[in-house]
C-alpha cells in the first residue's frame, strides 16, 4: 500500500497536513485523502479514476498559474 504525507505553512501561516493512502472499498482501488489545518479535518475517498482526473485538473490550473 503506498502513502503519502506531508506537513507545511500555508499563505496564512498555518500549519497543514495531507496524506494520501491507496486504499479499495468496495472493491474499488482509490484513495484516501486527509487535509487538516487550522480550520479543522476533510477526509475523502476517491476511485482511482477520480484521483488521475483530479490530478489532471489540479496540474493544468497550476501551470496555467505560473
Amino acid at each position: 500500500m503506498k502513502t503519502y504525507s506531508r506537513q507545511f505553512k500555508n499563505e496564512h501561516g498555518d500549519t497543514v497536513t495531507i496524506r494520501t493512502n491507496e486504499e479499495t472499498r468496495y472493491g474499488i482501488d482509490g484513495v484516501q485523502v486527509l487535509v487538516g489545518g487550522a480550520e479543522g479535518d476533510t477526509e475523502f475517498f476517491v476511485t482511482k479514476q477520480e484521483a488521475v482526473e483530479l490530478y489532471e485538473a489540479l496540474g493544468a490550473i497550476l501551470k496555467r498559474g505560473r
